[in-house]
This record gives C-alpha cells, structure tokens and sequence, in this order.
C-alpha cells in the first residue's frame, strides 16, 4: 500500500463542469495521507432551482501515490 497526496478536489453540480470545491477543501492540497488515513473538508454552494428539486452534486479527490501514479 502507497501513501497518497491529494492533488485536487473538484465539484461538478448536476453534471456541470467540474470546478474547484471552496470552503476549507484547498488545505488539503498537498496533504499526504498514509493507508488508513481520511480526510475531511466541507464547503456550501448556492445551487438554483424549487423547494422540493433534487440536484446532483458529485465531489472528486485526485491524487498521486508515493510512486507518482495517479489515483
């Protein structure tokens, strides 16, 4: 098993493009986390629509391994 280090977390609202996730979620660019570890980071974005609407909303973490291979 390989330590990773988290190189970006991305947003895609409702199958939109991909952007960067806000909040707290840039910190933990850079992080390395070894096998077992977690993280954690949160943000909120205001999203259009009606009471009672459902929207997707898909997070992605991309990382590197201890040996340069993406993850």
């Amino acid at each position: 098993t390989d330590a990773v280090t988290i190189d970006a977390v991305t947003d895609s609202v409702d199958g939109g493009a991909p952007f960067a996730a806000g909040g707290d979620c840039p910190d933990l660019l850079g992080d390395e986390l070894a096998p077992g570890d977690d993280a954690s980071c949160s943000f909120t974005l205001d999203v259009a629509g009606d009471p009672g609407d459902v929207v997707g909303d898909t997070v992605t973490v991309a990382g590197t391994d201890d040996d340069g291979a993406p993850v």
